[in-house]
């Protein structure tokens, strides 16, 4: 990543400023001491809101509480200092700078430099446009008449393969001594100006797909295939191509150096050379482009709200043990499934009597250590196959006719005897029947209790006169 030489970019340790009036641009919120322009409000609202039909005066009050929280996590994480940690200011410095080269360019000067181009590469094709070009050589070993009989004779045996229908592109890659042969012969779309005339002779005349008779040239014996033809095109059918070249020419940076300048001279900074004009106006970006300094903003504030929500939420749903089970305890009647399942195992023994040993043998046994005492039952010959649990009603047969009284099936006559430990269940009776469905649940618990913590320790104040006259 470039170097930051200017301050540090002023956003780190300033306020981002958004340059309106305050008859134009009202303060819609104030914040543990920090005013919230309308225009952010706006912002937020319309990149959220996916409804075709505008926003009712209850929906738009809703986000503003949402709006309101969002604001608050911010708030507590620049309180708890995370706003001030290298990996932040890192990870925000990176998305920034690859932001900020988009609105650093100046897009009339790469656009008129990407026509130009295209004018001059449209002309240098002319107007007899562009081939597919194929090719195979045979080389001769030496310069007597000996050695060209010999390459004539087996290029004309390449040849008559060709007509025959042999493919053009496997026949070069085995026989053509040249270094299109790595690529099957392929040579690609050239234009007149671009291949010999001996080649451009017979190319731009020959119909698509056919097969020049072998010619003698300077390089030995040639055989060409025309796959294709085309006109050049118009620039719209160029324009990403020559965006993408001029990008790894170094364009790019000529186009900062232009759009500079023109800002420069617009804020009547004077006696700046072109690369500090660069670095004056990208310090500067989210004031002299309010869309720039929302977009920064919008990332600034989601990155720290991301980090804070971690700490605070989402790390100690899962690392709180403790709380998460008493959570699932206090709320057990919450985890209904919507389907009924079976929890425990699912045995197919070889007889009645393998499953009344297997009862015998896990009693007592936590089940965590049933697998341990299950390997014996199959260590001489398989005497038992299992299906571990949960398994919900529907999806298995035996599960449905052994546990649900459902359905029927026809015994399997290698393992014919089908028997369970276990039982069917509606409810998590477990933390574990429902471990993922109760972390988010306790995740949501957790948010609300945080948030109404924040409401209360961080000072905030939204002018309700501002939010009733907000409309899309």
């Amino acid at each position: 990543m470039k170097q930051i030489v200017v301050l540090f970019y002023l956003l780190l340790v300033t306020p981002f400023i958004v340059a309106q009036t305050a008859n134009a641009d009202p303060v819609i919120m104030n914040i543990d001491g920090k005013e919230v322009l309308k225009s952010e409000f706006d912002y937020f609202l319309n990149k959220n809101n996916t409804s075709e039909t505008p926003l009712t005066k209850k929906e738009i009050k809703e986000y503003a509480d949402l709006f309101l929280n969002f604001k608050l996590k911010v708030a507590a994480a620049e309180r708890a200092g995370m706003d001030t940690l290298a990996t932040f200011l890192e990870e925000y410095k990176q998305y920034r700078d690859l932001q900020a080269e988009e609105f650093m360019l100046d897009s009339a000067y790469l656009e008129t430099l990407a026509k130009q181009t295209f004018e001059a590469s449209a002309k240098e094709v002319g107007p007899d446009g562009i081939v597919n070009l194929n090719i195979l050589t045979i080389v001769p070993q030496g310069d007597t008449q000996e050695d060209l009989g010999i390459a004539y004779h087996k290029i004309d045996s390449i040849y008559k393969l060709l007509t025959s229908g042999a493919n053009f592109n496997e026949t070069a890659a085995r026989n053509s001594q040249d270094g299109a042969a790595r690529n099957g012969g392929i040579v690609g779309w050239v234009s007149k100006s671009q291949v010999p005339d001996y080649i451009a002779e017979r190319a731009f005349s020959m119909p698509e797909y056919a097969i020049s008779e072998p010619f003698l040239c300077e390089m030995g014996y040639m055989i060409i295939q025309i796959t294709e033809k085309q006109d050049f095109g118009s620039f719209e059918d160029h324009r990403e191509s020559i965006y993408e070249w001029m990008e790894r020419e170094g364009y790019n940076i000529m186009a900062k150096r232009s759009k500079a300048k023109k800002i420069a001279e617009e804020q009547g900074w004077t006696n700046l050379t072109d690369d500090e004009a660069v670095l004056r106006v990208d310090s500067m970006l989210e004031v002299l482009n309010p869309q720039f300094g929302l977009i920064s903003k919008e990332y600034y504030d989601g990155l720290l709200m991301f980090e804070i929500s971690n700490a605070e939420v989402w790390q100690r749903s899962t690392a709180d043990s403790v709380g998460l089970q008493q959570y699932f305890e206090k709320h057990k009647k919450d985890f209904k499934f919507e389907t009924p399942r079976f929890k425990g195992m699912l045995f197919f023994c070889k007889s009645e009597q393998v499953f009344r040993d297997i009862e015998k043998a896990l009693e007592g046994v936590d089940e965590d250590e049933w697998t341990k005492v299950l390997v014996d039952f199959n260590k001489e010959e398989q005497n038992v196959r299992i299906l571990r649990g949960p398994i919900e009603k529907g999806r298995n047969k035996y599960v449905d006719y052994v546990v649900f009284g459902e359905g029927e099936y026809e015994p399997r006559e290698d393992y014919p005897y089908v028997n369970i430990i276990g039982k069917g269940i509606t409810y998590a009776d477990e933390l574990s029947d429902a471990y993922g469905d109760v972390v988010n649940s306790y995740q949501d618990y957790l948010e609300q209790m945080w948030v109404k913590k924040l409401r209360k320790e961080i000072p905030f104040k939204v002018n309700k006169k501002v939010l009733k006259s907000f409309t899309l």
